[in-house]
């Protein structure tokens, strides 16, 4: 009797480590919209975003930024920094669209537009943000 409920406990211990199709629990971690110019890294942290919707029929979304020196500061500084680089977008380490030119610096106070090349990512990103 002790070696069956060994068994069944063993068992039950395995089979509760195991992700099934329905399951909802998240087994990584999201990363968040980052940009990078070369060496030079921004990532928009969920806690500096105050607002988020979609536009243009779902290929760009809108955020408005938290106003601070770790949020729309850093954001403005990466992106006066690097005029003239080439910057790439990523989120949740997958390319949200082609690099691009920065050809100005960038203000966050009424809040920026971010365009998507997919739909899909669009939703996904709104959802992380929201």
């Amino acid at each position: 009797m002790l070696k069956k409920t060994a068994i069944i406990s063993s068992l039950l211990f395995f089979l509760s480590g195991c992700n099934t199709p329905g399951n909802t629990q998240l087994t990584s971690i999201i990363t968040p919209l980052t940009y990078q110019t070369g060496n030079l890294v921004f990532i928009l942290k969920k806690d500096c975003v105050t607002g988020v919707s979609s536009r243009n029929h779902g290929h760009n979304v809108f955020f408005n930024i938290k106003k601070s020196p770790d949020c729309s500061m850093q954001f403005e500084d990466f992106f006066s920094r690097n005029v003239g680089k080439y910057v790439e977008a990523r989120f949740n380490d997958v390319a949200i669209m082609d690099k691009t030119k920065i050809v100005s610096p960038l203000s966050a106070t009424n809040g920026f537009s971010q365009y998507v090349v997919l739909r899909a990512n669009t939703d996904k990103i709104i959802k992380y943000y929201k």
